[in-house]
């Protein structure tokens, strides 16, 4: 038998040794718990923090917390995934703005907020200039929420009567009432009906319809309203040249939306490539325009922050495209380059297909298999136990997602007596195998000192006498066994 079939055979003998043994077998099942507890559905940027929703129906937030936006009764920035209070099963959708976040709980479509409360924008009948509420609150009077849309201080929410109300702060009507009075609960948006969306940024408010057609009120010195003027709006407005419309996305000051076809069009403020096109009338786009090379092709458009200026897309492939400002590296890139993009370019490094993809102000984040990726600027919003701005996905810590790991990559080991084992990272490992001469022993990620998914690991394994060694490495979380590395041979 060949040395190569002699290593198979051990390391599936120790493969099969290792099963067998019930103490192992009641350490993954926990571990199963907290993996699947803590899988994503969902991730939502704000100003320099991110939500996610896991299948469990839990809310967790990370990154900066200044206004108490991480809702954890707190305003310590994190830079792993916290809960947020109150907020660990029932919630059906979440939503980061600018400096506050709401989520929608599932029994009746009740709003609860927290974060920045200075213009009412929380909708429980309160302000506070002073104070952050860092824990969640209920808006008041409000029941069958289904989806939310969060400006710099206003919020709204679409109701399953295909109306929507608003709340918080209505200067430049943003609620689409025909007037600038705020309200500390929410109001009615009139003239509405059958709506399917709804989405804001910093000072204008959007929502498509059932018919697809598409909707805007608010702000409109950039053009963001779609209206094909730079004429401001009280009640809500058509955006012109728009039609077949499945889904829409505003940023600070500029709006894109989604088609039938898979095209995506955008419109607004231009001056960073926002809109995704070269020109524009003083950096102004006033009426939808194709994206660049994004004429088809589309699955999702990307959950734009209220305050940032640039844009992202997944195409059918799974592959994610990010366009506009890129000072913090938030598009992606994988290089030095920090100039904007008046174009759509890949993002570079995501561990398979992502299903949706969400841009903050200076870093963005994508659901992939494995769990949750975010690049860019970092003050903890990337959410990998680290605040070293990353200008390629990591995977955000604890976020593990709905396959097993890929091959980690070993590193010859520092060969002594009691050898150091070193190897690549992988996202959604939560714990590693190391098999040496068909010898195997287990450890979580934690103890590898890579839990993350980024970064090297290292094990100092088990004294060895002398001789020649053949050891490899195999990452593995709740839905299995990742591959087993190539052999690497080392000699004491």
């Amino acid at each position: 038998m060949s040395e190569k079939n002699e290593s198979s055979q051990a390391i599936g003998q120790s493969r099969a040794s290792f099963w067998a043994s019930s103490l192992m077998l009641m350490a993954l099942t926990l571990n199963i718990s907290t993996v699947n507890a803590a899988m994503p559905v969902s991730v939502t940027s704000g100003d320099n923090y991110n939500c996610a929703l896991t299948t469990a129906g839990g809310v967790k937030c990370w990154g900066i917390s200044t206004y108490g936006q991480l809702g954890n009764g707190n305003t310590l920035a994190s830079s792993t995934p916290v809960d947020v209070i109150g907020l660990t099963s029932g919630v059906s959708f979440v939503k980061a703005g600018a400096y506050h976040a709401c989520a929608i709980l599932a029994s009746n479509g009740s709003v609860k907020c927290w974060g920045r409360n200075h213009l009412g924008q929380l909708g429980n009948g309160t302000k506070d200039t002073a104070n952050p509420v860092t824990t969640p609150v209920t808006v008041s009077n409000l029941t069958g929420a289904v989806s939310l849309a969060i400006g710099a201080y206003h919020t709204c929410a679409m109701l399953s009567t295909g109306s929507a109300k608003c709340w918080g702060d209505n200067a430049n009507s943003k609620f689409g009432n025909g007037n600038t009075m705020s309200s500390l609960v929410p109001v009615d948006v009139p003239g509405l009906s059958g709506v399917a969306g709804i989405t804001a940024g910093h000072s204008h408010t959007c929502i498509w319809t059932t018919g697809q057609s598409g909707k805007c009120w608010g702000y409109n010195a950039n053009g963001q309203l779609g209206t094909g003027n730079l004429v401001s709006a009280s009640t809500n407005t058509n955006v012109v040249n728009l039609s077949n419309v499945v889904s829409m996305s505003a940023g600070q000051y500029h709006t894109c939306a989604l088609t039938t076809v898979g095209e995506v069009k955008c419109w607004g403020l231009n001056t960073n490539g926002q809109v995704g096109i070269v020109g524009g009338v003083n950096g102004n786009v006033v009426s939808p325009t194709t994206v660049t090379g994004l004429a088809n092709g589309v699955v999702a458009l990307a959950s734009m922050a209220n305050i940032g200026n640039s844009s992202c897309a997944v195409l059918s492939n799974g592959e994610a495209k990010c366009w506009g400002l890129n000072n913090s590296k938030q598009l992606g890139l994988g290089t030095s380059d920090n100039a904007s993009k008046f174009a759509p370019v890949s993002v570079a490094g995501l561990p398979g297909a992502a299903s949706s993809i969400s841009i903050g102000t200076a870093s963005a984040c994508a659901l992939v298999q494995a769990g949750v990726q975010c690049w860019g600027a970092n003050g903890g919003q990337l959410g990998n136990g680290s605040t070293a701005s990353i200008q390629i996905p990591v995977a955000v810590v604890g976020l593990f997602g709905s396959a097993p790991p890929t091959t980690p990559e070993p590193i010859s080991p520092i060969t002594s007596q009691t050898p150091t084992y070193v190897w690549k990272a992988i996202p959604g490992a939560s714990d590693y195998r190391i098999n040496v001469n068909g010898s195997i022993a287990s450890y979580t990620a934690a103890q590898s000192g890579c839990e993350g998914g980024v970064g090297l690991c290292r094990i100092v394994g088990n004294a060895l006498t002398g001789g020649v060694y053949t050891w490899y490495v195999q990452g593995y979380n709740s839905y299995g066994n990742g591959p087993w590395s190539s052999g690497t041979n080392f000699g004491l």
